[in-house]
């Protein structure tokens, strides 16, 4: 895994989500998707919902994502960005929400606004702390993020998730 380190105080999944998992990172390329489990408090990392489907995903559209909609059932397609929404915002918060944007890709939650939205991820955007992260290596191509203990982005090249 590659690290990049980014001064980004307050800024892969929904940040209202990561920020209760803060210093928790998920190695698994099975359970990929750090996420905050309400019923339970705590936070754990999760498979794709829809990895039972990703053989179906080619081409111009290789990477399987999901959302819920409205009646909270699970809506899988394939894409041509990869997009790591949080379980937790998608079904339980935000149902009906997804985004379709490559350039706004995470569905996130403000508790301020009380409003779902899309935002930019993180490291792929170039900011005055960095020219924005990509990922060339094949051996780590997922561009994921997570906060640190001082509530700065860590951005991080990953092994593929399966």
């Amino acid at each position: 895994m590659r690290l990049w380190f980014l001064g980004v105080a307050g800024v892969g999944a929904s940040f209202y989500s990561l920020r209760k998992c803060s210093t928790r990172t998920c190695q698994s390329r099975m359970f990929p998707m750090l996420d905050f489990n309400n019923e339970t408090k705590v936070c754990t990392c999760r498979a794709n919902p829809c990895n039972h489907l990703i053989k179906q995903c080619k081409g111009d559209t290789p990477y399987m994502n999901f959302h819920y909609d409205a009646d909270k059932i699970l809506q899988c397609e394939c894409t041509s960005f990869r997009v790591l929404n949080s379980l937790w915002v998608s079904k339980d918060i935000c149902p009906g929400h997804k985004c379709e944007n490559a350039a706004a890709p995470l569905l996130d939650y403000s508790p301020h606004h009380k409003r779902c939205f899309c935002r930019p991820h993180p490291c792929s955007v170039p900011s005055e702390h960095s020219p924005g992260v990509h990922c060339p290596d094949p051996e780590f191509p997922d561009l994921r993020y997570r906060f640190d203990d001082l509530d700065q982005i860590v951005c991080e090249c990953a092994g593929r998730m399966l």
